[in-house]
């Protein structure tokens, strides 16, 4: 595997300090890369070929490993786990990455601590209007979000007929996949800097403001 990534220029070691937007762009093309060489981005159908994978990329460059990790072993895990049939199609754009994808539990008030969300979907007339209905319900921390991430698992209270039913997994796309803007009802920012190679991984805030699904 180092072998491999030794022979291609745009993995060799650059000693400068690139900003943090040069090293996001470095990131997602070194992430090109990996797939146009065709090496194990995908763990269900190469565990160990992933594994070997990532375990050199921590020692290379935790970012980018991060970027891969992010993607495969967290957003496409969470489709695989609780998704459907109808969910295939998105999938497979995954695990060819075709696009990118993020998740979306985390918000500000409320950390980890998934039964005290705020951020709501609600059923209505044949849709789902997302909403974060105050500050501390903003999506926080969610890597690969700021920048790049077209798709994303979000967590939220679904609210049907008025009622709460409790805490739900939603599938959204939340970008435009051909300019990369935020759909509309959606507004996304990024969470700042961080120290050294963790600078390359975008981690974003995402606000809902009747976002229809």
């Amino acid at each position: 595997m180092y072998a491999k990534l030794e022979k291609e220029p745009i993995f060799a070691r650059n000693y400068d300090r690139p900003s943090q937007k040069q090293l996001r762009e470095l990131n997602h093309r070194r992430w090109k890369k990996i797939i146009e060489m065709g090496l194990p981005c995908n763990p269900f159908e190469d565990s160990e070929g992933y594994l070997c994978l990532t375990e050199v990329l921590e020692t290379y460059d935790q970012g980018l490993s991060a970027r891969l990790a992010l993607h495969a072993s967290v957003f496409i895990t969470a489709i695989s786990s609780m998704g459907t049939q109808r969910h295939n199609e998105i999938l497979e754009q995954a695990k060819r990455n075709e696009i990118v994808g993020c998740f979306c539990l985390t918000e500000v008030s409320h950390g980890s601590n998934t039964q005290e969300i705020q951020t709501t979907a609600s059923f209505d007339t044949g849709e789902f209007v997302f909403n974060s209905p105050n500050d501390g319900a903003i999506k926080c921390w969610a890597g690969n979000l700021s920048h790049s991430a077209t798709h994303a698992v979000v967590f939220a209270q679904l609210h049907v007929s008025g009622k709460c039913e409790g805490v739900h997994a939603f599938l959204l796309q939340i970008r435009n996949r051909e300019n990369y803007e935020p759909l509309h009802g959606i507004t996304i920012g990024d969470m700042g800097e961080k120290p050294g190679a963790w600078n390359g991984v975008e981690n974003g805030w995402m606000e809902f403001k009747v976002f229809l699904h």
